[in-house]
C-alpha cells in the first residue's frame, strides 16, 4: 500500500503537478492521521471492555462474598436467640432447685459467637484501584460497609463478648468444676459438673445468667441493624450484573 502511495507522488513530481501533489499529499496526511484515530479508538473500546469485563468479575466475586457473610450472620442470629432463650428459661426458673436444668441449659446460654468477615475480594479491588468500579453507588456503598461499618460491627460485636469477661470465669470457676474428656475418635470436649449444689437459689448464678442474657441480645440488636446493609448492597450488586452479565442472581 505505501509503495502505492510513493508511486503516485513520484508520478506527480515528474509531471510538474505541484499542485495535484500537495492536494494528494494533503489527503494522504488526513488518511494517516484518520488511520490512527480509528487504531485508537479500537485500542480504547478493547481497553474499556477488559476493564469493564474485570470490573463485573471482581463485583461478582464480592457479591458472593456478601451473600455468605449474610448466611452466616443469620446462622449467628439463630445461636443468639439459643443462648437468650436458655437464660430466659433458667430466669423463669430460678428460686427452684433443678440442678439439671442448669446441666442442660447453662452449654447452651454459655455458648458465645465469633464474628467474621470476607474481604478478600473487596481488598483484591481496592489493590488496582477502586475506580474500576464505574457505578458510584455501588463504589460508595461498598467503600463505606468495608472500611467503616463492618469493622465498627466487628468492635462492637468483640466488646459485647468481653462483658465483663472477668466476672463470668471468676464466677464459672465458682460454680463449676470443668471436666475434659476424650471420645473414642481422639477428640476432646469440656463438660461441667457442679461444685455447688441449687444454683438456681445462687444470686451469683443469677448475675451470671443476667451478663449472658444482656450480651447475647445487644449482639443481635447489632446484627440486626448490620443484616439489611448488606441485603441492600447484594440488592445493587445483583441488579449491576443482571444488566451487564447473564449471572445468576444470589438469592436475597
Amino acid at each position: 500500500m505505501l509503495k502505492f502511495f510513493r508511486r503516485i507522488r513520484q508520478q506527480l513530481l515528474k509531471e510538474n503537478k505541484f499542485s495535484k501533489y500537495l492536494v494528494y499529499a494533503v489527503g494522504e496526511i488526513i488518511l494517516v492521521v484518520f488511520g490512527i484515530l480509528i487504531a485508537l479508538q479500537i485500542n480504547t473500546a478493547k481497553q474499556q471492555k477488559e476493564d469493564r469485563s474485570f470490573e463485573l468479575m471482581m463485583l461478582s466475586n464480592i457479591r458472593n462474598e456478601i451473600a455468605s457473610d449474610i448466611n452466616f450472620c443469620e446462622f449467628l442470629q439463630d445461636r443468639l436467640r439459643q443462648i437468650d432463650q436458655a437464660a430466659q428459661d433458667l430466669l423463669q426458673s430460678y428460686g427452684t432447685d433443678d440442678d439439671s436444668l442448669v446441666l442442660q441449659l447453662y452449654p447452651v446460654m454459655s455458648m458465645g459467637i465469633s464474628f467474621e468477615y470476607r474481604k478478600g475480594a473487596y481488598e483484591a479491588l481496592k489493590s488496582t484501584g477502586l475506580d474500576k468500579i464505574s457505578n458510584d453507588s455501588i463504589r460508595d456503598g461498598l467503600t463505606l460497609m468495608y472500611d467503616f461499618g463492618l469493622p465498627r460491627v466487628s468492635r462492637w460485636l468483640d466488646e459485647f463478648d468481653r462483658y465483663q469477661e472477668n466476672v463470668v470465669q471468676e464466677t464459672v470457676l465458682q460454680l463449676f468444676a470443668p471436666e475434659i474428656i476424650t471420645d473414642e475418635e481422639g477428640n476432646r470436649s469440656t463438660i461441667r459438673g457442679l461444685k455447688v449444689k441449687k444454683l438456681l437459689q445462687d444470686s451469683r448464678f443469677l448475675r451470671l445468667i443476667v451478663i449472658y442474657q444482656y450480651r447475647a441480645r445487644e449482639q443481635m440488636r447489632i446484627l440486626e441493624v448490620m443484616i439489611p446493609q448488606y441485603q441492600t448492597g447484594l440488592t445493587q450488586l445483583n441488579k449491576e450484573l443482571k444488566d451487564s452479565y447473564p449471572f445468576q442472581a444470589v438469592e436475597e
